[in-house]
């Protein structure tokens, strides 16, 4: 279902949540949605609402035993009542909140994955009917979706500051090794000096001092180059990341980055025509097949890297999809075929029958 792809594919948590309550609320009919993930504690935090009267509700806590949420999470099933403000088998910790916001009939489910964030996600109707069977069920395959799809988010995010302390384990390793041995040689030779009375003695200990800072210095030079570096590969991935996001806001089309192998340092002109490569096929796939997904993947491979970018639904354009016959002389393509030979590498493009389009770029 379309609808609950758009949720596996977004990029941030909280576009994930806000995701989960537009298709939520779109599947099931609700006149209003409102999301709660789960905090470090282990209660819940509401993060999003979805046409809901004012934001008194955002921020509240839910946990065992408060409201409709905790109810949910101490029976663990879904739970609906027919008017919250009235309903006498939850606490009373939200209801003014909830009668403020003009809400009365209200189902709830919770969703999680195991050793990831939870959700609980809440339907809800402006009149004293809870949402049916149905709907709820509904809803719970919502929740799935954005729990698996929050705990991808967050499984990213640990690989990447695992990456990050590894790259400073790495550094404070070097430090340790080189610039503090030397400033050690540095004091040792400084102490010396002061009791040494010969005056050509006393120079050569000067000069061994002068050399080993002057190691110690560049030693420091090039731990300062790495630091202000980005991670190997992490720029990369940085820079489709930011243009899937902006690709999306202007076009709509959901836009997933994902990779597989070691990242490593690309040359400049290497990266810049893997971006662009990426950003020519995204705007023909809207263009030319009114792409609503997309997917551009980064390959490390022993001997090269590879980019593709994937799109279904594209329809045939002539001098666009007959890549046999080569591109259309000076097209977007052509030039980036011809960039990607002067790299000894090549740019391809095949179509399915279905209309599923692959743009494929290898470089050595």
């Amino acid at each position: 279902m379309q609808d609950l792809v758009n949720i596996g594919v977004c990029e941030t948590p909280e576009e994930a949540l806000a995701t989960a309550l537009q298709v939520g609320r779109h599947l099931t009919g609700v006149d209003a949605m409102l999301g709660a993930v789960t905090n470090d504690g282990g209660s819940y935090t509401m993060r999003a609402a979805e046409n809901v009267v004012g934001d008194g509700l955002l921020g509240i806590t839910i946990s065992g035993g408060i409201g409709l949420g905790g109810r949910v999470l101490g029976e663990r099933r879904p739970v609906g009542v027919d008017d919250y403000t009235t309903e006498t088998t939850i606490s009373g910790h939200y209801k003014q909140l909830v009668r403020e916001a003009g809400l009365h009939g209200i189902a709830c489910v919770a969703a999680g994955v195991v050793g990831g964030p939870g959700v609980l996600l809440y339907g809800a109707m402006n009149d004293a009917a809870a949402p049916g069977d149905r709907a709820t069920e509904t809803l719970e395959r919502v929740a799935e979706v954005a729990a698996l799809s929050l705990h991808r988010l967050a499984e990213r995010r640990r690989s990447i500051d695992l990456e990050v302390l590894r790259e400073r384990q790495r550094i404070a390793f070097a430090l340790h090794d080189s610039v503090a041995q030397m400033l050690f040689a540095i004091g040792v030779s400084a102490q010396q000096s002061q009791r040494e009375r010969d005056p050509d003695v006393l120079a050569r200990a000067l000069s061994e001092i002068e050399a080993t800072a002057a190691g110690a210095r560049a030693e420091l030079r090039d731990v300062f180059a790495r630091l202000s570096e980005p991670l190997p590969g992490l720029a990369l991935d940085a820079v489709l990341e930011a243009e899937a996001r902006l690709f999306r806001q202007q076009s709509g089309c959901h836009v997933v980055v994902t990779g597989d192998g070691e990242p490593r340092v690309l040359t400049d002109l290497a990266q810049a025509l893997m971006v662009d490569v990426a950003r020519e096929g995204l705007r023909n796939a809207c263009k030319h097949g009114d792409a609503r997904i997309a997917v551009v993947h980064v390959g490390y491979e022993a001997d090269g890297v590879t980019l593709t970018v994937q799109a279904e639904g594209l329809r045939a354009v002539s001098g666009f999809t007959r890549p046999q016959s080569g591109f259309a002389a000076g097209s977007g393509l052509d030039i980036l075929v011809r960039r990607a030979e002067q790299l000894g590498g090549g740019l391809s493009l095949s179509v399915g029958e279905q209309g599923a389009a692959v743009l494929r770029l290898e470089l050595p």
